[in-house]
């Protein structure tokens, strides 16, 4: 039990776990000790079908759980939604959102009923993995230790990063790395990023077009032989460019 701010103690804990069943047991004590009392921690992913390689842990109600998936929630999830619009941690009373659908104020609305109302999300994103979050929640944030918001963006980068390794281990080590591009193949790939032919990259760029193919055939390979358009989307996917590099001219 945490008895004192503790943090590196509690990281140096996450580098010893090497299970699911222990991460989701330290993970629910420290959960508590903040002052909250539910935790989830997982890939944006379909929950009724979920990849072999996504992480979930959580000590949300099962039936919550069991409506998210038989609804299908997780489609609309307001909170994996201002995920995708941040890169800190936010409030669930403090939506990074526009605009917030009715069947998202339903699904907010059928949370709280399972005892989650106020909550805090981390985003979580690494290239060439699914985007996720690890969220904490109670009924309010008055027993929350001070600074525990701060503490759980902490906290949630440590326990997703042991979850990595776990998901690693468990995968046998078969998690492909992400191909290193040289600057010009980077640079020409951008191009087919923005439409872009060989003769166009060839144009831009100042290289014949046989160079500029040839840039373009070594992403492919790098790639497994994808086609153009799948090499752009995994690439982006990869955070070898992002989309503001594909559309400024």
């Amino acid at each position: 039990m945490f008895t004192s701010l503790e943090l590196h103690h509690f990281i140096n804990i996450m580098k010893e776990i090497t299970s699911e069943q222990k991460l989701g047991e330290v993970l629910l004590e420290f959960t508590q000790w903040l002052g909250f009392d539910w935790f989830a921690m997982g890939h944006h992913v379909d929950l009724a079908r979920p990849p072999r390689q996504a992480i979930r842990v959580t000590n949300y109600d099962p039936r919550w759980i069991d409506q998210v998936i038989e609804q299908r929630y997780f489609a609309d999830d307001p909170i994996h939604a201002a995920s995708m619009r941040t890169v800190t941690g936010f409030r669930w009373d403090a939506l990074p959102l526009t605009q917030i659908t009715p069947r998202q104020q339903c699904i907010l609305a059928q949370a709280r009923q399972y005892g989650l109302v106020a909550g805090y999300s981390v985003p979580i994103f690494l290239p060439g993995e699914y985007g996720g979050t690890c969220s904490f929640a109670g009924r309010s944030f008055e027993k929350l230790r001070p600074y525990a918001l701060e503490l759980s963006d902490v906290v949630a980068a440590a326990a997703f990063e042991c979850a990595r390794r776990i998901m690693h281990v468990r995968e046998g080590g078969l998690t492909a790395p992400v191909p290193v591009l040289k600057p010009r193949e980077r640079e020409a790939l951008i191009l087919v990023g923005r439409g872009k032919t060989d003769e166009g990259i060839a144009d831009v760029m100042g290289i014949s077009k046989k160079t500029a193919h040839g840039y373009i055939e070594n992403v492919r390979l790098a790639y497994g032989h994808l086609s153009r358009p799948s090499l752009v989307l995994r690439a982006v996917f990869d955070n070898q460019f992002s989309f503001a590099d594909a559309f400024w001219r």
